[in-house]
């Protein structure tokens, strides 16, 4: 992968005995000035190099802008140059009207005499270009043409490998301390119930709570809305897969209103639904264009400059979080614009704020979205590792850090605000959903990964029901867990 580090100054290279029993200086360079730092960008081969203890070194000083998944880096099948008779691109290296010196520079003197004997055949310098024409391939280059199949015994070679790039050098992380330097202390706490696991539910990502119980679950990779009743059973589903009347493409957030109109943001299909409370589809509003990538995305890009932004009232990129405030308005995360648009609940727009930034009223990927009794707006600004609360669009009232919110993750932490002011953010890298009081200090974490009352996997999103119970999306086990949280003194507002 040399070719995507091209404009960098400097490759360093470590053998795999680097990594036996990695130090805070196994990753350290010396820099152009002489100083010794940190290495900017590292990337390991996860099968030789990655251990639990790698991972612990480098997350102090850096973050994985890729998250779990990596890269995985691969290549065509070469073959060897040097066997020529051989499948592979790489047979057709060397050709026929090279001379000796270089036949000799590139597979030995012993390889030259055995062309010059005879023994090797080397390929005209055309052969590449009409190998595909030649009736003896014809079989071979249609079944490529057509299926992807590759001769017999060729494969293509592949490694996967993980990128972690220094933390003072990724939008929104600072020097590093702010996105660590809180977190709350972890506890077991045991579900009260599952809700769901019967529904064959697929990656769900948002949910909602009404004033009688009743529980509406995006169920998002299901392109559909699941209802269950007050005790966990479901009573109703509402679309399917696709971009007109009564369809979804992976919804998201949703929120439910004091008369039971439910507010569901349509991802990928650049828009919000309004259901009636008995899941009539009654209207929607947002726009976006097909993205061109084959699968029937829509989205409409600003660039999230503010200039754009404001020029653009109501085109959305892959809406996530979606919030209603006291007066009955609309607020809703335009994530990939970078802004939060609010309109009224008929979908006529009112006004927005936000653009791309790490500075004060700018976001990066802001995700999840909450708004207390008081009109307070909490943005999950995802990619800047914090929530920024807001008291109306021109005043920002705190910015909270958010340990184990990272940039370059897709795997949509969301928030919410409970009654008494506290507010509640999952946090979907380390399997945890923890509880903050309303100055933003951390008081509970729980979860981990497994598969018990007690565990959360890539928890999502969140609600507080009427009786002060906490729903959790677990999204990778698909399924919702209700909670109980003990009792905690908050600090008086």
């Amino acid at each position: 992968m040399q070719w995507y580090f091209r404009n960098f100054q400097e490759l360093v290279w470590r053998n795999n005995e680097s990594f036996e029993n990695p130090t805070s200086q196994t990753f350290e360079v010396t820099m152009k000035d002489g100083s010794v730092e940190p290495a900017p960008v590292v990337m390991l081969h996860r099968t030789s190099n990655i251990t639990e203890r790698t991972r612990e070194v480098l997350s102090e000083t850096h973050v994985r802008p890729y998250g779990e998944f990596g890269i995985f880096n691969w290549w065509f099948p070469e073959g060897d140059k040097c066997q020529p008779g051989n499948p592979g691109y790489k047979r057709f290296y060397l050709n026929s009207w090279m001379n000796r010196e270089t036949l000799i520079k590139h597979c030995g003197e012993s390889f030259a005499e055995r062309v010059e004997q005879g023994d090797v055949q080397l390929h005209d310098p055309w052969t590449p270009l009409i190998w595909p024409l030649l009736a003896e391939n014809r079989d071979q280059t249609l079944q490529y043409l057509l299926y992807r199949e590759l001769p017999s015994s060729l494969t293509p070679g592949s490694r996967d490998m993980e990128v972690w790039m220094r933390k003072d050098l990724v939008a929104g992380t600072g020097t590093g301390d702010f996105a660590t330097s809180r977190r709350a202390t972890s506890i077991p706490l045991l579900a009260d119930q599952a809700i769901g696991e019967s529904a064959n539910l697929n990656n769900p990502t948002g949910i909602a709570v009404d004033d009688q119980g009743r529980i509406y679950v995006a169920d998002t990779m299901n392109h559909r809305i699941v209802i269950f009743d007050a005790d966990g059973q479901q009573v109703q589903t509402i679309g399917s897969f696709g971009n007109g009347e009564g369809q979804f493409y992976e919804p998201r957030g949703i929120a439910v209103d004091e008369d039971g109109f439910i507010y569901v943001t349509d991802t990928w299909n650049a828009r919000v639904v309004k259901l009636s409370a008995e899941g009539e589809w009654l209207l929607t509003w947002g726009t976006g264009d097909d993205m061109g990538t084959g699968d029937q995305r829509r989205a409409f890009v600003t660039d999230g400059s503010e200039a754009s932004n404001n020029a653009n009232e109501l085109g959305l990129y892959g809406p996530r979080g979606i919030a209603i405030d006291p007066s009955g308005n609309i607020h809703i995360t335009d994530t990939g614009n970078k802004r939060i648009v609010v309109t009224d609940n008929e979908g006529n727009y009112l006004y927005q704020w936000g653009y791309g930034g790490s500075g004060l009223r700018q976001f990066n990927e802001p995700t999840g979205l909450g708004i207390d009794a008081l009109g307070r707006v909490y943005v999950a600004d995802t990619w800047n590792s914090r929530v920024q609360v807001f008291t109306d669009v021109d005043s920002l009232a705190e910015s909270w850090p958010v340990a184990g919110w990272s940039p370059g993750t897709y795997d949509d932490p969301s928030l919410t605000v409970s009654p008494e002011g506290q507010v509640l953010v999952s946090v979907p890298t380390e399997h945890q959903v923890m509880l903050l009081d309303r100055n933003g200090e951390p008081l509970i974490a729980w979860g981990g990964s497994g598969s018990s009352l007690s565990a959360l996997n890539s928890p999502s999103g969140l609600a507080v029901g009427p009786n002060g119970s906490i729903y959790v999306v677990d999204r990778q086990l698909h399924r919702v867990l209700r909670f109980t949280l003990p009792r905690l003194d908050s600090p008086e507002p």
